[in-house]
C-alpha cells in the first residue's frame, strides 16, 4: 500500500519514518532536493553551490534529505518530471529503498540532452514514495 501525503505526515509524527530536514510533502510523496555535493564517485563528492553538467554528462550527487525507514516501510524514488522533460535524469541504482535504510541517497544524474544543464544546491530533483510492507 502506498502512503498518501497525510499518511506520510502521521508516520513522521509518530516517529516511525524520519526525514531531516523537515519533509516537504506532496499529495503522495516527499520532495527530494540536492545537497550540493557532486562528484565522479562516492569518495570524491565535493560541496558546490552549482554544478555544470555537460551534454551527455554524468555525475553523482547526494540528496539534502536524510531518511530513516523502519522495518515495515520501503521507499520508491522517481525523478522529477521537470528535469526529465529537458533530458536530465536522476535515479538511484535501484528505485527501491529497502526497509531499515538510514542516510542520504546518492543519485546518479545523466544529461541526455545536447545542452549544458546547471544543477544547483537545494534544487528539487525527485520524489520519494513510501510503501508499507504486507506481512
Amino acid at each position: 500500500m502506498m502512503f498518501s501525503g497525510s499518511a506520510i505526515k502521521r508516520e513522521i509524527e509518530k516517529g516511525g519514518l524520519v526525514v531531516k530536514p523537515d519533509a516537504d510533502i506532496k499529495e503522495a510523496s516527499i520532495k527530494i532536493h540536492l545537497s550540493g555535493e557532486f562528484g565522479s564517485d562516492r569518495k570524491s563528492l565535493e560541496e558546490k553551490e552549482k554544478f555544470e553538467l555537460p551534454a551527455k554528462g554524468f555525475v553523482l550527487a547526494r540528496t539534502k534529505e536524510y531518511v530513516e525507514l523502519p522495518n515495515y516501510l520501503a521507499g520508491l524514488y522517481d525523478s522529477h518530471l521537470h528535469l526529465s522533460s529537458v533530458g536530465v535524469f536522476t535515479h538511484l541504482g535501484s528505485m527501491l529503498i529497502e526497509p531499515e535504510f538510514k542516510g542520504q541517497f546518492t543519485l546518479e544524474i545523466f544529461n541526455a540532452s545536447d545542452k549544458l544543464f546547471t544543477l544547483e544546491k537545494d534544487m528539487r530533483v525527485g520524489n520519494l514514495m513510501i510503501v508499507e510492507l504486507i506481512r
